[in-house]
């Protein structure tokens, strides 16, 4: 299963970077053939307690049906299977620099 996670485009701060989840998802069968909503309920009751506007919910699910026509028009990066794809074992191990916390 794939899930295409909405979300806002990370932003740069002093200890990475950080970003919002836009509450909404798309499940997708391994086949990639058929996909479903998720979270819909969420997102409805997002825009009752006013964490998204009317507007932001319409660009939001307009985000969604563009990651779905790529999705079935098979544009990257729906075009290859990652399902087997690993990681090159000669890549280091990303570390966290000392003082992440405090944003150093």
């Amino acid at each position: 299963m794939l899930v295409i996670n909405l979300e806002e485009p990370f932003r740069r701060t002093p200890i990475g970077f950080d970003y919002m989840d836009q509450t909404l998802d798309i499940v997708v069968e391994p086949d990639l053939t058929s996909w479903r909503w998720k979270d819909e309920d969420e997102f409805e009751e997002a825009l009752a307690k006013g964490v998204y506007s009317p507007e932001q919910m319409l660009e939001i699910r307009a985000e969604g049906e563009r990651a779905l026509a790529r999705l079935l028009a098979r544009e990257p990066p729906f075009d290859e299977r990652w399902e087997d794809w690993r990681p090159d074992p000669a890549w280091r191990r990303p570390e966290i620099g000392a003082g992440w916390q405090e944003g150093e």
